[in-house]
């Protein structure tokens, strides 16, 4: 059974963050969503959001984002909604919920989850690319040190492995245009929210 035939409207959606850690004060800068009803995209979801302070090198270095950038892409956006996640995330929600959304998809939705508050994705199905793709897209990678210690198993693809990985063998479902596809920027949220679409709509 094809994700088309599975999933015919459903929201896929990525987050980036100030850090890994909700529960330790890190935030979302940059949300994504689109929806997606009979194989095709129908409508979509983007904002930024300023950081309380300086992002790490290693955070800037992961998606580019930080005050400055962010606060350029708010101007270019004629941002009229609120700067912080803390004070916006239940619009997404609600667009979700008026467009009758059952079905949220991102590729590691237990991290993307954890930026919501507690309760506020419940009565959505949740689908995660990153462990439902394990048997569509096989890596088998060795765990241990030593061949006499370790073992040959199956790991959790990351997002771009999965794509490349279904894309090669024909498997991969294309459901926005190939230039858009061609030229993808990994974690920007959209760029990746798009692969994640895909991803479950080749399922």
């Amino acid at each position: 059974m094809t994700g088309f035939q599975q999933f015919k409207h459903f929201a896929a959606f990525d987050l980036e963050t100030t850090g890994l850690y909700a529960a330790a004060g890190d935030t979302v800068v940059e949300v994504a969503s689109i929806i997606v009803a009979d194989g095709k995209p129908v409508d979509s979801f983007h904002r930024y959001y300023m950081p309380k302070g300086k992002l790490s090198p290693e955070v800037r270095a992961i998606h580019g984002l930080n005050r400055r950038t962010v606060r350029k892409l708010r101007r270019e956006q004629g941002a009229e909604y609120p700067e912080r996640w803390g004070k916006d995330w239940g619009s997404l929600v609600k667009w979700w919920k008026e467009n009758d959304i059952e079905i949220i998809a991102a590729h590691n939705i237990k991290f993307d989850a954890s930026f919501f508050p507690y309760g506020a994705l419940d009565g959505f199905r949740k689908i995660c690319t990153m462990e439902n793709l394990t048997d569509y897209c096989n890596i088998e990678t060795f765990f241990g040190d030593t061949i006499r210690d370790g073992v040959w198993d199956s790991k959790w693809p990351k997002l771009m492995e999965a794509f490349d990985i279904l894309k090669a063998d024909g498997r991969l479902r294309q459901i926005f245009p190939e230039e858009e596809m061609s030229n993808l920027t990994p974690h920007s949220a959209m760029d990746d929210t798009k692969v994640v679409a895909c991803l479950v709509a080749s399922m």
